[in-house]
């Protein structure tokens, strides 16, 4: 994972991406189009507060995330 390699803006595209394609698995419109009004305002928050390595609870939240998402199609 990019958070293991230190590399901040590796890290930072790929929590994105991650909660980018999150978004667009569940198909909805609506929220397809909230996510892409603050994604920005998000991805700054994150470049401004993130540490590496990553908290494990974080990692631990994104990879229920992924199980769920894996679940669920």
């Amino acid at each position: 994972m990019a958070h293991g390699t230190g590399d901040l803006a590796a890290f930072l595209t790929a929590d994105a991406d991650f909660h980018r394609a999150g978004v667009l698995a569940g198909g909805n419109p609506v929220l397809i189009r909230l996510h892409a009004a603050v994604a920005g305002v998000n991805e700054e928050s994150v470049e401004h507060t993130a540490t590496l390595p990553e908290p494990e609870a974080i990692g631990d939240a994104h990879a229920r995330k992924a199980a769920a998402a894996s679940q669920a199609v």
